[in-house]
């Protein structure tokens, strides 16, 4: 099977671009309420279940690679460290936590996902072999028994906070995992292609469906006076579906034209820098500048001004991520992979 698949990489940019708008939705409708705003936050939610689905479903393949990690790590702390010295440049308002949080980031955990993500791939050689030795009918029942257990069982809200934690785990980062490799190794290349290929067909409308289905949650939820965040949460059964219904239809996507292929497989790389560049704290200060002032919260056209805000983030976010990406892999597996190396094989001494 060809690893690379233009609909997944279309996906990544994708769910890094909803990302975005996550974020700028989320300082948005902490103001004021529109309905459109909850729109937009129930058709974005599923980006961080469909990054790690993909993850699932192609490291399912791979072998762990410290060189790769390294990288990641690397990238994470580059762009990290280069926006938290523009914002002590620029003398943004700091106090003591913000400090260790912007420098120490991975392990601080002011980003959830980057240090979850890092335990995640460490792991996910030792999910593998677990996956690997289940049978067929052992990974249907473990597949039913997940959603059972951390989409429907997790509605209990005790529950939730001590076990799935609305999705904000690397408990539930594995639950996705698993679900990546689970469609792989039984769907697209095992017994049931044929279901897959009807599953595809409809899984558009499936995506569409369960994100209004949540839409309307967050509206009753804001009737009755409750968090609508509790139908946010990642592992919630609508949200989850929404998910595997998009990750299916972006994979079963085929684009002919060649000039967008080029297009998507060129920025696509770089999308993990949009990420780490639109969510640190020199963006966030000035998100939160202007997002809260009158001209934007009294505005009739709010959700456009909010759309319009995450494009231009985004675009800015991806054409920087687009110019550093390679130098700072190459930068990484030249000086900083051989350091550690030497380390990890010393260390196995």
């Amino acid at each position: 099977m060809n690893e690379r698949n233009i609909g997944i990489d279309l996906l990544r940019l994708l769910a890094m671009f909803m990302i975005v708008l996550l974020h700028i939705n989320l300082r948005a409708y902490l103001y004021i309420d529109f309905l459109s705003i909850y729109v937009f936050e129930s058709f974005s939610i599923v980006a961080v279940n469909c990054f790690v689905l993909i993850s699932g479903f192609f490291l399912i393949k791979q072998q762990f690679r410290l060189k790769k990690l390294t990288s990641l790590i690397f990238e994470i702390c580059f762009y990290t460290w280069v926006c938290f010295i523009a914002a002590l440049i620029i003398n943004i308002p700091m106090d003591i936590k913000m400090l260790i949080q912007g420098f120490f980031t991975i392990s601080s955990g002011f980003h959830w996902f980057i240090t979850c993500y890092i335990m995640l791939y460490i792991l996910f050689p030792f999910i593998n072999k677990f996956i690997y030795s289940l049978s067929l009918k052992q990974k249907h029942i473990f597949a039913i028994l997940t959603i059972l257990l951390f989409c429907i069982w997790t509605t209990v809200p005790n529950i939730n906070r001590q076990s799935a934690i609305r999705g904000y785990s690397i408990l539930w980062l594995c639950v996705l995992y698993y679900f990546g490799a689970y469609l792989r190794l039984v769907f697209v290349e095992g017994d049931k292609k044929e279901l897959f290929n009807k599953i595809s067909n409809f899984s558009g409308y499936g995506y569409i469906i369960f994100s209004l289905i949540t839409v309307f949650f967050m509206f009753l939820l804001n009737l009755i006076n409750k968090d609508v965040g509790i139908a946010l949460n990642y592992n919630s059964l609508f949200v989850f579906f929404a998910a595997i219904c998009l990750f299916i239809f972006m994979y079963s996507l085929n684009i002919k034209n060649k000039s967008i292929n080029k297009i998507i497989t060129f920025f696509a790389p770089a999308s993990f820098g949009v990420f780490l560049l639109s969510d640190n704290l020199f963006v966030i200060y000035y998100q939160k500048i202007y997002l809260t002032k009158d001209f934007f919260l009294q505005s009739f056209n709010m959700p456009l001004m909010v759309l319009i805000c995450a494009v231009s983030i985004y675009i800015v976010c991806l054409l920087i991520s687009s110019i550093f990406h390679k130098r700072i892999f190459n930068f990484s597996d030249k000086y900083i992979y051989p350091i550690i190396e030497k380390i990890y094989i010393k260390t196995l001494k």
